[in-house]
């Protein structure tokens, strides 16, 4: 038996549908209810025509892959699902649930990861390889399927799972596609959220590309002399972004929208040693803002400080400290010495 088509493929899904000779309608419900209503497979494949039903189930794939194991967090009522490709490697998805009855689903891009973040776990696994568009659509649809029977849908989704997007960047650029085209998930670009530890190119590149879509960028430090030491990316033998590098802020400021970098900005801080100073830092920043916009009459942007203590704990048992800084995109320039 050939190797079967991928659910995902919409081109190779299409050619089929023409071979078997079937109405586009009937092959629209079947996305509708996959990508959108995220109902089973069976389910699914109900809305198509006796006469093609079994001959197209048994040539098209729709979970590349399987649910090794589900953990409920009793603390925040996040899930994490552990998931196992084809080949055996594990993977994780993380539905955040919050009080406001808004789901969030937290994708990998990749197995592992090379930017080697000494404060990320998925860092000190190392790379095993890049996951295809099929194994990250496939996250967001069986996070679907689990919340379901919730009566919930996933309403955001946010690369900041295992994994660099950026160095996945063409797989990442077919994902996000897929979410936006309405004869698939047709999700807004706003409920997106690309995160990166800061690759320059890419990051002009997916902007252009991508102008509705959020960014996060994570940082090292708020501190200027810091951030002015580029981080070493050493599988791409590139400098991770220098944000210190006023033409490299005034390319982003350029680029259009002033959506591309969202709130929050994680702030891990490398080192006890460095952690009054950073905590220094953020809140003269966070301050210097907040005069900034008052003066502005933004008083509905200003800086804020939010001190996530649980998460702190969690850290500080393997040394990191991290604290969250929230700041509006336009407050970005001000934040990092920008006019």
């Amino acid at each position: 038996m050939s190797e079967k088509i991928s659910i995902y493929d919409s081109a190779a899904v299409d050619r089929l549908r023409a071979e078997l000779k079937f109405e586009p309608r009937r092959l629209h419900a079947l996305r509708t209810a996959f990508f959108k209503r995220f109902c089973s497979p069976a389910a699914a494949l109900a809305e198509l025509p006796d006469g093609v039903r079994e001959e197209f189930a048994r040539r098209v794939e729709f979970h590349p892959l399987t649910v090794e194991r589900a953990f409920d967090s009793e603390v925040d009522g996040a899930t994490k699902l552990v998931l196992r490709t084809a080949a055996g490697l594990l993977i994780e998805a993380v539905i955040m649930r919050t009080g406001t009855g808004r789901v969030s689903l937290c994708v990998s891009s990749q197995v592992g990861c090379a930017a080697a973040c000494g404060f990320c776990a998925t860092g000190q696994m190392g790379i095993a390889r890049n996951l295809p568009p099929a194994e990250i659509l496939d996250q967001v649809v069986l996070a679907g399927e689990r919340l379901v029977a919730e009566g919930r849908v996933v309403r955001n989704i946010v690369f900041m799972g295992m994994g660099e997007p950026f160095h996945n960047e063409t797989a990442v650029y077919e994902v996000v596609s897929a979410l936006l085209a309405p004869e698939l998930f047709h999700y807004p670009p706003r409920r997106i959220l690309l995160s990166t530890v800061g690759i320059p190119d890419a990051m002009i590149r997916a902007a252009r590309r991508f102008p509705q879509v959020n960014f996060a960028l994570s940082l090292h430090s708020v501190r200027q002399s810091v951030r002015e030491q580029p981080l070493l990316d050493e599988q791409q033998g590139e400098a991770v972004v220098n944000i210190g590098n006023i033409r490299f802020q005034k390319r982003c400021l350029a680029e259009g929208s002033r959506r591309h970098f969202q709130p929050p900005f994680p702030l891990c801080l490398e080192g006890a040693g460095d952690e009054a100073l950073e905590t220094r830092a953020v809140l003269s920043s966070g301050a210097r803002h907040k005069k900034r916009c008052e003066g502005e009459n933004q008083h509905q942007e200003t800086a804020e400080v939010d001190w996530s203590h649980r998460h702190k704990s969690r850290l500080s048992g393997v040394g990191l400290a991290a604290h969250l800084l929230t700041i509006p995109f336009h407050g970005f320039g001000a934040l990092f010495g920008l006019p």
